[in-house]
């Protein structure tokens, strides 16, 4: 298998008719790195589980820039580093 490995994560926006916030696991070979964090705290929570199921740990939580559905869902992703 062949790393970085990049899985989109689609999360809610509550404003919207439809879900539009887009987050990103990068799977590494031992760990992941999760580019933005989500708007809504229930996608945070999710976006936490998928980047969790790849059994390998989560080595930091990336912000794309400075908007709430990028950096809201970070009170899921307090214990690792934040860049």
């Amino acid at each position: 298998m062949t790393y970085p490995r990049v899985h989109r994560f689609v999360g809610r926006f509550m404003e919207l008719p439809r879900d539009h916030v887009n987050a990103y696991v990068v799977e590494l070979e031992n760990s992941v790195v999760v580019v933005d964090t989500t708007l809504a705290l229930s996608s945070a929570r999710a976006l936490r589980e998928k980047a969790e199921s790849f059994g390998k740990p989560v080595e930091a939580a990336l912000l794309t820039h400075g908007h709430p559905d990028h950096y809201t869902g970070l009170v899921s992703f307090e214990d690792v580093p934040r860049f």
